[in-house]
């Protein structure tokens, strides 16, 4: 039963991304859960969940890179982190092996690289108090008190168990570096209009995304440092942040300094580039 669905899933590197196609697959995927759950064949239908969800890994990457050639930059960033939580969603249940027929360890390296290079540094994070959880697999509502055999996290006839929450108090937000939910990227607004802008610098997404012609051709970057004369900087104001990225104003850490050491990035592809692309694959941010 698994077989036509695992060779869907190992067809990723001629997938078109058809709506249509697409939502028929997630419709058959479902069917055949519920079939097999229905059934009592427990196995089965958990093996049919990890083929949906590297299915759903492979489009969200699919979708990703064809967003970012789009130059749609926060809606690629979004498809990003779909992959990102989808594979830690697997990763109890799959463990790509040296093979990786699926492409889940070559995305998840893929999904890492590409967001190393996005200038999103801050999030927002909502603070909230959980006044009532319960499971999805049973819906008892649970407390310190009562709690279900189902362990969050484990697969039970097709679903994976995970804790709902069914009321909360609403306790106000933060901006924090390392965020749960990496999406929730603030951006600034027009003054006249109200309008949300988008005032991020994309320029070294587009540098490597422009010299990749498909998903699967191999890059990589290096992120060091390099030092720069001082002179390059004469421009930035002495109670401005320091262009080293160390959080301190400029006339309290490197205004005096004959260089400053910059955050470098360089990015080598294993493919040749074309000749009009053949210039140094270096980049400072």
């Amino acid at each position: 039963m698994c077989t036509s669905f695992e060779q869907l899933c190992q067809s990723i590197r001629i997938r078109r991304l058809n709506k249509g196609f697409l939502k028929s697959r997630e419709k058959a995927f479902k069917s055949a859960i519920e079939e097999h759950a229905r059934k009592g064949q427990e196995d089965t239908a958990n093996r049919l969940w990890v083929l949906k969800t590297i299915f759903e890994v492979q489009n969200h990457y699919l979708t990703a890179f064809n967003l970012i050639k789009k130059k749609k930059y926060y809606k690629a960033w979004c498809e990003l982190e779909h992959c990102e939580v989808s594979i830690h969603f697997l990763s109890n249940h799959y463990n790509p092996t040296d093979y990786d027929k699926y492409l889940i360890g070559y995305i998840s390296k893929n999904v890492e690289s590409w967001q190393s290079l996005y200038p999103y540094k801050m999030f927002i994070s909502p603070e909230i108090l959980e006044k009532k959880i319960r499971c999805n697999i049973c819906g008892m509502v649970l407390s310190p008190f009562s709690r279900c055999s189902h362990k969050v996290g484990d697969l039970y006839s097709g679903k994976m168990c995970v804790r709902e929450v069914i009321d909360l108090d609403f306790l106000g937000i933060s901006l924090v570096e390392n965020p749960v939910q990496k999406y929730s990227v603030p951006f600034t607004k027009d003054e006249d209009s109200g309008e949300e802008m988008d005032h991020y610098d994309y320029s070294i997404v587009q540098y490597v995304a422009e010299r990749l012609d498909n998903p699967f051709n191999n890059w990589q970057p290096r992120w060091t440092k390099k030092m720069h004369d001082r002179s390059n900087f004469n421009h930035v104001p002495k109670d401005n942040k320091c262009p080293c990225s160390s959080g301190k104003l400029f006339k309290d850490c490197c205004y005096e300094n004959e260089s400053i050491l910059l955050p470098h990035l360089e990015v080598v592809f294993d493919e040749d580039l074309p000749v009009n692309q053949l210039q140094e694959v270096i980049i400072t941010k």
